[in-house]
Parts: C-alpha cells; structure tokens; sequence
C-alpha cells in the first residue's frame, strides 16, 4: 500500500510504502514520474499494489516493479471519502516505525477502504478505524480508568479526557481540557472490544475531537489529514 510519493530529480520518486512482510519501509523508485510500463498507476492513491523489492543502501529499497493489484475507485469519487481515507493512511504513516511489521493495521486498513468504497459514512469509519490502530500500535486511549492514578473511572457518568496523558483524567488528578459524555466513552469502549458501533452525531463529534488530540499527542505533531475529523 502507497503511502506518499515525493518526487526526487526529474525522472524518480520516492515512496513509502506499507507492506505485510516488511512493514513500513520507502523505497526509490527509478525513472518512476517517466515510466508507463513498470509503473503504471502504482503511483494513484487509496489501492493495493503488488510491488518487486531489492535491497538498497541503508534503509532505502529498491523499486523495480509496482501493479495495482486492487482499486477503490469509489474512494476517489467523494471529498469525504478522499478525506477519510487519507487520514487512514497520515495515522499509520506517523505512527508506525520504519521496518516494523503490523499485519492487523494493514488490515484495518483494507477494511476501512472496503467499507467507505461501498458507501458507508466515512467519518464514523475513521472513527472506529482509529481506535482500533490505535489498540494494534499500542497506545489506545485508556478509557476505563484515570490514564494517571489508575482509578476506576465511574461508569454511566461523563468523564475529562487528556491526550498528552493518554485517556481519562480524574478530578484528582487535575482532569483534562476535554470533557466526554457517557454515551461517548462506552461507545469508544466498545470499539475497542470489537463491536461494531452506531455513532450519533453528538458522540461522534466527540469521539473525533479526542481522538485527533489523543493521536496528534501520541505522534507529537500535527496531523493535517486526521484533523479533518473535526471540521
């Protein structure tokens, strides 16, 4: 899967690329801007490619070949849809190491494409998309207990919530800047179980903000794409 592609010279590109067997790596892409036969449309976004690998120096692969191997074409035919996807791949571009593999992401991933090609709302798609890489990866926001003191956090009762602490924040500990109703956190724990949720508007529009604070805390910059969720 195409990350980004950044032109290099008059000829290359280099792109950054998500795959199964070695994770996240970029590759230089020779004669890539000029070429229709090695290359064709590997370079469009928001499809699977099929690509032919050689090692380089250091860190930097060597692309010979790249195919599509499966379109979204849908995806490119809706703003929202674009603007979803897209922030898809800004969370895993960020947050995933060079060289590391994660399998589970990738398939998240696929779903979210697969789901918001075939029509579903693209805003509660990279909702439930989010929390779960964000489980995957690691640093899912703790929402069943104070991310600082670990105390239970009362149930049916709305919460404060501290990216930069990684969930829920108790009164004790001082609280957080955002505050999540009931309905948002047991959604948001529920997606993190497994289930498949409906979203509201009003929990959605807070799921979204949290979580772009919580991401954007976890990979310690801004990340433009993912922000759309709050527009």
């Amino acid at each position: 899967m195409l990350l980004r592609a950044v032109d290099y010279g008059e000829r290359d590109r280099v792109a950054t690329l998500f795959t199964r067997s070695h994770g996240r790596l970029s590759a230089f892409a020779p004669g890539a801007r000029g070429s229709r036969r090695r290359f064709v449309a590997a370079f469009e976004p928001f499809a699977l490619i099929r690509v032919e690998l050689v090692r380089g120096r250091g860190e930097l692969w060597r692309l010979r070949d790249a195919t599509v191997s499966r379109a979204f074409g849908a995806v490119l035919r809706d703003l929202d849809r674009m603007a979803a996807a897209s922030a898809a791949l800004e969370i895993v571009r960020e947050s995933v190491p060079e060289g590391a593999t994660d399998p589970e992401v990738l398939d998240e991933v696929i779903a979210l494409f697969e789901a918001i090609d075939r029509g579903e709302l693209p805003r509660q798609t990279l909702v439930g998309f989010a929390l779960r890489a964000c489980a995957h990866l690691g640093h899912a926001p703790r929402l069943d207990a104070c991310a600082t003191c670990g105390r239970p956090r009362p149930r049916k009762k709305p919460a404060f919530f501290d990216g930069a602490r990684g969930g829920v924040v108790c009164q004790s500990c001082g609280g957080g800047p955002i505050v999540l109703g009931a309905a948002t956190l047991d959604r948001m724990q529920r997606t993190l179980d497994g289930e498949i949720v409906d979203w509201p508007a009003e929990p959605l529009a807070e799921a979204a903000r949290v979580l772009v604070d919580h991401l954007q805390a976890q990979v310690g910059k801004e990340l433009p794409c993912v922000g759309w969720l709050t527009r």
